[in-house]
């Protein structure tokens, strides 16, 4: 087990998680003006760990269900059936599973209830919606705003933190990314019978959308900067908005799947920082 230690952390994606975890921390921090005594400490303790953990199991079963397609679109990455074999992969996630159920249910019913239906979306995003047209792109979308909204049960709110509109911001980025990642995946998708989008209407309309979603973003960003009236945050936002402009030229003119994928990169940086300027706000 310990010598295959860096392949099942492989599997989790800790960089992914740790991304989480500095998100909630920030809206936390932010929503309960800094101030120590308004953080519930064991509620944000189980309600972070239960979120990574959630995410953790979901990019296993992923990849689990993943594997044919995975041999063509990142054989070099690729752990499962080897060195993880398929039998191990289940367990860790199942275990993965139920230990962040189990953290949920003690934070309480709503956020316990809430953790279920998540796994069980995740699990049938990876088995079935991921190939389907917009629908698993949503999902996992939507997901990713959940993770700045669960903060809400962990502090008694003192400040706006706009926990809607870092939401939506993150919904409109995450949406940016999972068709750019459709696009670098369509030769894996296709072979396994995937009806994504640029599968089914090509990459020109696919890269379209993938930049009014990064648009739409900056948007949602100048809105509450209006709101906040805050001068740091407008600085802050020139610099973010011109590396999105950067996102989009590459975009644009990206060709190859391994360019394609370096743009997924670039989104995943703009996500953070658009998550960070919260403390500008």
């Amino acid at each position: 087990m310990m010598n295959k230690l860096p392949y099942y952390l492989q599997l989790i994606r800790p960089i992914n998680l740790f991304i989480i975890f500095i998100t909630q921390l920030l809206f936390v921090l932010k929503g309960s003006d800094h101030t120590i005594s308004n953080i519930i400490f064991p509620d944000f303790s189980l309600i972070a760990l239960s979120v990574m953990l959630t995410a953790a199991a979901g990019y296993v079963v992923n990849d689990v269900f993943d594997v044919e397609i995975d041999k063509i679109n990142k054989p070099i990455k690729q752990v499962v059936p080897s060195p993880i074999s398929f039998k191990a992969a289940r367990i860790f996630y199942f275990s993965l599973v139920g230990l962040s159920i189990i953290m949920a249910f003690f934070v309480g019913l709503m956020f316990g209830y809430l953790v279920v239906v998540v796994n069980l979306l995740l699990y049938y995003y990876s088995q079935d919606l991921k190939k389907s047209i917009l629908f698993g792109n949503a999902l996992v979308a939507f997901l990713s705003g959940m993770v700045v909204f669960t903060t809400y049960y962990a502090y008694y709110p003192t400040a706006e933190n706009y926990h809607a509109m870092y939401s939506l911001m993150a919904f409109a980025i995450t949406m940016a990314r999972e068709l750019v990642k459709d696009i670098q995946d369509m030769e894996g998708d296709a072979a396994h019978g995937g009806r994504t989008l640029p599968i089914v209407y090509g990459i020109r309309p696919s890269r379209w959308l993938s930049m009014l979603f990064i648009v739409m973003a900056a948007a949602i960003l100048t809105w509450v900067a209006v709101a906040a009236q805050s001068t740091p945050y407008w600085l802050y936002l020139g610099a973010l908005f011109a590396w999105m402009a950067y996102c989009i030229k590459q975009l644009w003119q990206a060709e190859k799947s391994r360019e394609y994928g370096r743009v997924s990169g670039y989104l995943k940086l703009a996500m953070f920082a658009g998550i960070v300027s919260v403390l500008f706000v």
